[in-house]
């Protein structure tokens, strides 16, 4: 496997592209770090943690000795474009130990008078294929910011454009933007050859000169513009691309080209041929325009000119309203793993997409915007959802019961009509004051921070103030905006104070209960019992003592809430944490008993509720269901039985087919009999309560039966087996 991947040169470390260097570079660069000294001014970033290798498109700014001019070299690591050596230094191997971001100084050893030379990587581009394929390679262009990635339920706002690279599949005219030919109708024609002597140039490189001032000139070889206008000269013409400062000649043009931001002057071929100039000078982006039959798309390529969409991020995809975005699949991996402020190339062979009908394609994506999307609903059922617009500010959220402002507005999903005008409100947070499409989002917000929440719930919308229930809507969107709130540090507060602050929400979260609103009720509960989980340290005897007590009806409660949502593994847990402290709390043991009934664990359910009747032997609740539980276990052992004897009968001999379709009869008729006294109750209830308790479990020497039966049999088998080879 190790040998396979080191002859791959590519594999992949969880998303990360690593490749492995070869013995040749691998005996250059030991060489390297012995002939020359370096010593590094501005540390890369530390996402950039990528070194150049072969093959890699590099843009190199240089300051040579005092006195020579500043240069941006882009091309190719390796290839024939790599620069001369300056003051006896190998650039393209100088540049193997940079990282992008890096600017540092660097001097030959070799040359005992050899002067230093500055060195800053401005960009390195690598190709990965993204399926193994060919059919998707993206080179990833400038560096995002923040650590978060698109996520399978949010959307991301994208800037992209496309031209078709296969001139043979382009139509006539272009789509929304035609690419203007050249002004030189034989510049297109001399391209081809120019592109030949390129290739076999020996450093010799496609210039591109600029004027201005020294500090416009150094922005300016920063800039993204003039790097696209590089790349693009270099991805037609090859070789290289070297953007340098000019001379400016006397006179009023030149005065104030050397006054104004940094322009490009002209571009030259590595031939001497003079591609695009302009006296006044221009920017890169006039020069690419008029560039463009040249180093971009033919005239007449399909293409469509960057525009900004929005794309929902799928478990499986992507979709996208955009009719000419990448499809499916390919598309949710293209942007998988870019951080916001990422750009990259994408090239689409013509199997993928609308690359069916117009050949090879070319994308420029940009990741402009990570827009999370959350379900905030209680039951995670997704009928309430948040769509952050606004990050806020800070990191503390607004905790139950604190003081919120906050401003909001609704409209109709469908028709855009407004439901409810922008309103500042005021409130004690998750009170109930207003609706849960409210009262519950807020608990999720940051200062200053603005939302979408959209409510497919009509009862996430009920309040006697707001009334947007009375609206009808299916989908209604509130756009929410957290002006302030009360910062209540709980761990800051005096043990009376937590303790009333505690008791207010437990309060609350009985009104809610009494309301039918168990979720918002059991979220209050929650709240108490996590923030009194410990309480042992606390020094003032009064307090500790209510807390407990306090901690432990919000544990009863909170089992009543799950017992109503029926969520049966969460009622005994919750009733567990009050017998942990207190075995004989009758509703603890009552509610428990209730939970394992409708778990199937009749038995134990069983003496449980005997054990409630011990204490409180005239609770009317637990005869009925001690009734009925007895009814469900008799049915249960019942059931075993016939399985265990048909089990035995079946070791000892063959069951006819009549005898097993009886027996399957008889399994649906004991199954129906457990439900039927699990759920049905039954008279005389008295009398079974005083009656002696009797032993429905199956009698030891049954098992011990039918372990001796099946371990015969098998040994039987195998001896069988044996003989007969």
């Amino acid at each position: 496997l190790l040998y396979y991947l080191i002859s791959s040169q590519d594999f992949l470390v969880p998303s990360l592209c690593i490749r492995v260097m070869d013995a040749a570079t691998a005996a250059d660069i030991s060489a390297f770090h012995e002939e020359v000294s370096k010593e590094i001014i501005t540390e890369a970033p530390s996402d950039a943690w990528h070194q150049p290798q072969p093959d890699d498109l590099v843009i190199l700014e240089y300051q040579g000795p005092a006195g020579a001019n500043r240069c941006s070299r882009a091309w190719r690591v390796g290839s024939t474009g790599a620069p001369p050596l300056v003051a006896g230094l190998n650039l393209d191997l100088c540049v193997r130990t940079m990282r992008r971001g890096e600017c540092s100084t660097m001097r030959s050893k070799k040359l005992e008078d050899a002067s230093p030379v500055t060195l800053q990587l401005h960009s390195l581009e690598h190709s990965e294929d993204m399926f193994g394929d060919g059919c998707v390679t993206r080179t990833v262009l400038e560096g995002g910011k923040g650590w978060q990635t698109p996520q399978p339920g949010s959307e991301v706002i994208v800037r992209f454009g496309w031209h078709s690279m296969d001139e043979a599949a382009n139509p006539g005219t272009a789509q929304n933007g035609e690419h203007a030919p050249l002004e030189a109708e034989s510049l297109a024609a001399a391209t081809a050859e120019e592109a030949a002597e390129e290739a076999t140039s020996d450093g010799v490189a496609t210039e591109i000169l600029l004027g201005g001032s020294t500090e416009s000139i150094a922005t300016l070889m920063m800039s993204r513009a003039l790097k696209d206008l590089q790349r693009l000269l270099l991805a037609r013409l090859h070789g290289a691309v070297v953007a340098r400062a000019t001379h400016i000649g006397d006179g009023a043009d030149s005065a104030s080209i050397a006054a104004s931001e940094g322009v490009v002057l002209k571009v030259v071929s590595a031939s001497g041929k003079e591609l695009v100039s302009d006296v006044a000078g221009m920017s890169p982006v006039a020069a690419l325009e008029k560039l463009r039959g040249l180093v971009g798309p033919a005239p007449g390529a399909a293409g469509r000119k960057p525009r900004e969409v929005v794309v929902t991020i799928e478990e499986d995809g992507c979709s996208c309203d955009a009719e000419d975005w990448i499809p499916g699949k390919y598309g949710m991996r293209i942007l998988s793993d870019l951080r916001t402020g990422q750009r990259c190339l994408v090239h689409l062979s013509s199997d993928v997409g609308q690359g069916k009908a117009m050949g090879k394609l070319e994308y420029d994506i940009e990741l402009l915007k990570i827009i999370k999307l959350e379900d905030i609903s209680l039951d995670k059922q997704g009928k309430l959802v948040k769509k952050l617009m606004y990050e806020g500010n800070g990191y503390e959220r607004p905790t139950d019961g604190a003081e919120v402002t906050l401003r909001v507005e609704a409209c109709d999903e469908s028709s855009g009509a407004d439901l409810l005008e922008s309103r500042e409100l005021q409130f004690s947070a998750a009170s109930g004051r207003f609706c849960t499409a409210i009262d519950e989002t807020v608990l999720t917000m940051k200062k200053d921070q603005v939302c979408e929440v959209r409510c497919s719930d009509p009862t996430a919308l009920v309040d006697d103030e707001l009334q947007l229930h009375k609206a009808n809507r299916a989908v209604v969107t509130l756009t929410i905006e957290l002006l302030s709130f009360e910062k209540i540090d709980i761990n800051a507060l005096e043990e009376p104070e937590r303790v009333a602050h505690c008791t207010r929400r437990k309060e609350v979260g009985t009104t809610f209960f009494q309301n039918g609103s168990w979720r918002r009720a059991l979220k209050r509960y929650q709240h108490v019992t996590s923030l009194l989980a410990y309480v042992d340290h606390w020094k003032e005897e009064n307090c500790k003592t209510t807390a407990v007590m306090l901690r432990r009806t919000c544990h009863l409660n909170a089992a009543a809430c799950w017992l109503k949502l029926e969520v049966w593994p969460e009622a005994d847990q919750s009733c567990k944490q009050v017998l942990r402290e207190d075995p004989g709390n009758v509703k603890a043991l009552f509610r428990r008993g209730q939970a394992l009934n409708n778990l199937g664990e009749y038995r134990e359910a069983g003496q449980i509720i005997r054990r409630v009747l011990e204490i409180d032997p005239d609770n009317k609740e637990a005869q009925r269901m001690l009734a009925r539980l007895r009814q469900a276990a008799k049915a249960e052992a019942q059931q075993q039985k016939g399985m265990f004897s048909r089990m035995a009968k079946g070791i000892v001999e063959d069951s006819s087919a009549d005898a097993t379709g009886v027996a399957a009869g008889e399994d649906a008729r004991s199954g129906e009999a457990v439900q039927a006294a699990a759920a049905g109750g039954g008279s005389g209830s008295q009398a079974v309560v005083a009656e002696e308790e009797e032993d429905d479990s199956i009698p030891l020497w049954c098992w011990g039966l039918a372990s001796v039966l099946l371990l015969g049999s098998t040994l039987g088998v195998v001896a069988y087996m044996r003989r007969r080879r």
